[in-house]
């Protein structure tokens, strides 16, 4: 709910502000993330510690991950400011697996997240077509995190599955580097996102919060980290000349 408001407030404003800008593009982006997710390892440490440790193994624990992201963008005073809406897919996982002579054990945590909010970006400096900005993204997230749990036992299989979804906010300050070709941009970017957490609830049950069973630990969806990207960019199109 939180992202369809945000998605109808920033039209509005991306369209009353149309009027008053100098050239609309739009672009892509894919970058590498890496992301907290405290709360989650903490759940996956926990699952793992009762363990026989030689036999047990954490496959993986929420590693980085490549993300794609689109962006509308309407400047203004000679490409020196622009104001957007920008969009972008995030996922991440977990796995705990174990296995003896009786049976085996196995838990699966995967995580995919849609982010929709604004961007701002400012011009620092100018060197040749080389343009240095710092931006800052705000806007709120749409996560899903399903766990799978099997269980075998001689010839026995037992398993479960459960989707929670969560809708933290996120902010995004950075730096990006942008060589202009005319109509066309190609940048480099550094972010970091800071996230704010929000609780995960079972899918059309808001009133169970998922938390760690051993430490009562309430989980949330943290995606603050590093962010590197590169963006290609393109001019649609030249509105009338506001200088």
């Amino acid at each position: 709910m939180k992202t369809v408001q945000t998605s109808l407030f920033l039209g509005l404003i991306f369209l009353s502000l149309i009027n008053y800008g100098q050239e609309i593009n739009f672009g892509l982006q894919v970058g590498y993330g890496n992301y907290k997710m405290t709360s989650l390892q903490n759940l996956t440490q926990s699952l793992a510690a009762p363990l026989p440790s030689h036999e047990a193994a954490i496959i993986s624990e929420y590693p980085p991950n490549v993300y794609l992201q689109a962006e509308a963008n309407l400047t203004f005073i000679d490409n020196k400011f622009s104001i957007g809406m920008v969009a972008s897919v995030n996922s991440t996982g977990s796995r705990v697996h174990y296995s003896d002579y009786s049976g085996s054990y196995r838990f699966d945590a995967m995580l995919s997240d849609y982010t929709l909010g604004s961007i701002f970006k400012a011009r620092l400096f100018r060197f040749s077509k080389i343009d240095i900005k710092a931006y800052s993204e705000f806007g709120f997230s749409s996560t899903t995190l399903t766990i799978e749990e099997y269980f075998q036992i001689d010839s026995e299989i037992y398993g479960r599955r459960q989707s929670y979804d969560s809708s933290p906010a996120y902010l995004e300050p950075g730096l990006r580097a942008n060589y202009n070709f005319g109509a066309f941009e190609l940048g480099i970017s550094a972010g970091y996102a800071i996230n704010i957490g929000d609780t995960f609830t079972i899918i059309g049950n808001e009133i169970v919060i998922l938390a760690n069973p051993y430490t009562r630990e309430t989980i949330v969806a943290d995606w603050s980290g590093l962010r590197l990207g590169i963006t290609a960019s393109f001019r649609v199109f030249t509105l009338k000349d506001k200088k």
